[in-house]
């Protein structure tokens, strides 16, 4: 049997006793590795730089700076890294400003650890993980239109909000996984946006996944 490295994170928290209860969790796991935490911005940055993490957990208001910000600072220099970012729930702004800045994910800080974990895996596969209440929250937030996309470009929007990998999605509508790709590529150039969670996040905003 082959060996699997571990997946590496780093935990940005100001909370020393947030950080350290997620590293202990985390660390419980078989398959994930929590390398270093950090408290701010700068040390975020640093450590991601000397650790090289494959995910990034990151809280959305620092000490000298906000999440984002480190998150960018973070995959500009390592743009293959995986950034999750933890948000309180009332804080609309944060989720807004995470999702158009093309992370992968965004979870509430109630989340629950196995919650955390099953994200962290998730989005090392490349999934695009946004918890169901956040994307309601989006989509109550801000209506538009996009009268360009075609019903089965959004049909696949509406699978990527879901979180479905392009796999999962050929399999729910019966589509080649090429013809998928071909979707996302076109909804992406359509809405203007870099990656799947950003295209996401312009469609909250714009009241396509509105239902």
């Amino acid at each position: 049997m082959t060996n699997v490295a571990p997946i590496r994170v780093l935990i940005v928290d100001d909370h020393d006793m947030v950080a350290e209860s997620l590293r202990r969790g985390l660390s419980m796991t078989d398959d994930i590795e929590v390398v270093a935490t950090a408290a701010s911005v700068a040390a975020a940055v640093e450590l991601a730089a000397s650790e090289r993490p494959d995910v990034v957990i990151m809280d959305d208001l620092l000490p000298d700076g906000d999440g984002v910000v480190a998150a960018r600072r973070i995959r500009a220099d390592q743009p293959e890294v995986k950034a999750l970012i933890l948000t309180g729930s009332g804080n609309q702004g944060a989720l807004s400003e995470a999702l158009e800045a093309g992370l992968v994910g965004c979870l509430e800080k109630t989340a629950a650890l196995d919650r955390l974990a099953a994200a962290v895996r998730a989005v090392t596969r490349g999934e695009v993980v946004i918890e169901s209440q956040t994307r309601r929250r989006l989509t109550r937030a801000m209506r538009g239109d996009h009268t360009e996309l075609t019903r089965r470009e959004r049909e696949v929007l509406a699978l990527l909000a879901e979180g479905l990998s392009n796999r999962a999605i050929a399999e729910r509508l019966v589509l080649s996984l090429h013809t998928v790709r071909t979707h996302v590529q076109t909804i992406l150039r359509k809405l203007d946006a870099h990656s799947k969670l950003e295209a996401v996040a312009v469609a909250t905003r714009d009241g396509l996944l509105a239902r």
